[in-house]
């Protein structure tokens, strides 16, 4: 009696051991939270933001101070006439009003489009983990109806296996079976090859290890709402973030014409002198220098030009943006709504119509009026249909990210 308990206890233990050494599942949301917090191409693009918004206050601030040291007949000289004296010179240069800023806003625009960078490729790594997440799902599906499939061709076995002694089928049955059955077993193996692959590139995504162990992802389908596609373009004028940083080009380039305008005008350095003559004592004095923009046809009209070209060039690039953006939108709401119908006549029509045909043919077969080829036809157009109809669901999913990525954010709420 002992003996037997502590053997229960043991294989208790060992079930407890196994399930925490399987991997656990995971969600779509954890695996977006990862992500955005740890992907280094974020981060990475999040540092170059930093650095352009500590970029601002410089191109603000005014040139560092001049100061210097001069020293006229030196040894010094102590004799009537010989000029003997130390000079020391304060200089600040000041550029013409305005140019600072107009440095500041060019620099702001920089900066916010950084931001606006990032954005956008953080709209891009969720769309990525968002296709990783259905690929895998998708590849968990296909495993679970794999496993399906052989227990209903070890059912066709048995059957067949029923009907040797009747002399109503023959081993070849059995044999075909078989073969069937093995069939899947190796579409089992390059399924979990697959799987391997795809965790191997979500993981990189997560900034991981690419061997770090994933468990199979959840169930994750909301809804599918109609969306309108005027709403959609509206949603994205108001949210695409490469979009924002297309009209923020456009105001930098015209503070960049502006500015190249201004530097046509001089700059200033005033300046102002303490004298220590050996002879004749102290003595103070004052210096104003301006830059003359002698070589302007060379430099600053050709600078004027300069700005006015990347303004045009700022323009168009905004104008190609509004139009991608609408291809964008166009084709993620087509490819929608085809995934959604798709699932639908799978889901309520078709799937159902191949599950009754097979289970009527596999009737037939056990009481003789089918043959086995039927039988196998209608499962593989069965599994085929199922494969299909998982497929049309994951679809959905990675259309509607598709979308989301195309109004740059969160999808307008629309009816059910």
């Amino acid at each position: 009696m002992k003996r037997s308990r502590g053997f229960a206890v043991l294989v208790l233990m060992c079930s407890n051991l196994a399930a925490a050494q399987q991997e656990p599942s995971f969600t779509l949301a954890w695996a977006l939270e990862e992500a955005r917090a740890a992907n280094p191409e974020l981060r990475a693009l999040g540092a170059d933001r930093t650095a352009a918004w500590e970029r601002v206050p410089q191109v603000r601030a005014l040139e560092d101070p001049t100061f210097s040291v001069q020293l006229w007949n030196f040894p010094f000289d102590r004799r009537p006439g010989a000029g003997s004296m130390v000079m020391l010179q304060l200089g600040q240069a000041l550029p013409w009003p305005g140019k600072r800023a107009l440095r500041g806003e060019v620099a702001t625009a920089s900066a916010r489009i950084a931001g606006e960078n990032v954005r956008t490729r953080e709209y891009e790594v969720v769309a990525e983990v968002t296709r990783l997440y259905y690929q895998l799902w998708l590849n968990r599906a296909t495993r679970e109806i794999n496993r399906r499939n052989q227990e209903l061709l070890e059912q066709f076995r048995r059957a067949a296996l029923a009907r040797v002694p009747t002399g109503g089928a023959g081993v070849t049955d059995v044999l075909r079976s078989e073969t069937e059955k093995a069939r899947l077993r190796t579409e089992l193996l390059n399924l979990e090859r697959d799987r391997r692959v795809l965790i191997a590139a979500l993981n990189v995504r997560l900034a991981r290890s690419a061997d770090v162990a994933l468990g199979d992802p959840v169930d994750y389908f909301p809804p599918n709402p109609t969306y309108r596609y005027r709403s959609l373009l509206e949603s994205a004028e108001r949210q695409r973030p490469d979009l924002r940083a297309a009209n923020l080009e456009v105001g930098r380039a015209a503070s960049q014409t502006a500015l190249a305008r201004k530097s046509r005008y001089p700059d200033f350095m005033p300046s102002v002198m303490f004298m220590q003559d050996v002879e004749m004592g102290p003595a103070w004095g004052g210096m104003i220098g301006v830059t003359i923009p002698l070589w302007a046809g060379q430099k600053q009209n050709r600078a004027v030009s300069e700005a006015a070209a990347t303004a045009t060039a700022a323009r168009e690039r905004q104008r190609v943006a509004r139009l991608e953006i609408e291809r964008q939108v166009r084709a993620a709401l087509a490819a929608y709504e085809s995934a959604v119908a798709r699932v639908q006549l799978l889901r309520d029509e078709v799937v159902p119509k191949a599950r009754t045909a097979l289970e009527a043919t596999l009737a037939g077969y056990v009481t003789g009026r089918d043959s086995l080829t039927s039988v196998l036809d209608g499962r593989r157009v069965l599994q085929d249909l199922e494969l299909e109809h998982e497929r049309a669901r994951a679809e959905v999913e990675l259309a509607r990210a598709e979308l989301a990525r195309a109004v740059g954010g969160r999808l307008p709420a629309e009816r059910q």
